[in-house]
């Protein structure tokens, strides 16, 4: 938000004290009003000094605002992260920072039967990168097939809502 403050000419104060932005929000919003806008002045960049105005008035907005899908997404991600991690650290029997397929036939059977999917540089061995991207692959996967099958069962009531109209269209006609 401070590089946007910096691009756009506001002085970095400004947006830090949302409580001193009310008081002059409510001061600015009368001295715009008087003027026409053939009297409002373009400033360097092309944005003129309302425009400025009220994109700080929705940063500071945006800034309160929380988005709570965003927050469960991030603490999902970061679950999913430690989660590998630790299986990854109970796997790595030497302790080198890598899973071998001897390690990952021991302890990770499902890991093992597709250890070269998940081997993505053919190493021979899994780094936590390379199985932290099989996991973010197989969630894709899933979710595509989701969407894939639920799409289908929208297309199929779709086509059972046609043939029901149709019906009933007939029988209206047979009236």
């Amino acid at each position: 938000m401070l590089v946007l403050c910096i691009l756009s000419g506001f002085p970095a104060m400004s947006i830090a004290d949302p409580q001193e932005d009310s008081a002059t929000d409510a001061e600015e919003a009368v001295a715009p009003a008087a003027e026409t806008p053939s009297t409002i002045q373009n400033l360097d960049d092309g944005i003129s000094l309302e425009e400025r105005m009220q994109l700080r008035r929705d940063l500071v907005q945006y800034s309160r605002a929380v988005d709570p899908s965003h927050i469960q997404i991030e603490e999902r991600r970061r679950l999913m992260r430690k989660r590998i991690q630790e299986r990854f650290l109970g796997s790595d029997k030497d302790n080198d920072g890598t899973i071998s397929r001897e390690e990952a036939a021991e302890t990770l059977p499902q890991i093992f039967r597709h250890f070269s999917q998940v081997d993505i540089n053919d190493d021979g061995v899994i780094s936590v990168s390379e199985l932290e991207a099989a996991q973010t692959r197989a969630i894709e996967r899933r979710r595509a097939a989701e969407e894939k099958i639920e799409a289908t069962a929208q297309g199929e009531d779709d086509v059972l809502k046609h043939k029901n109209k149709q019906a009933a269209a007939n029988g209206k006609n047979d009236l």
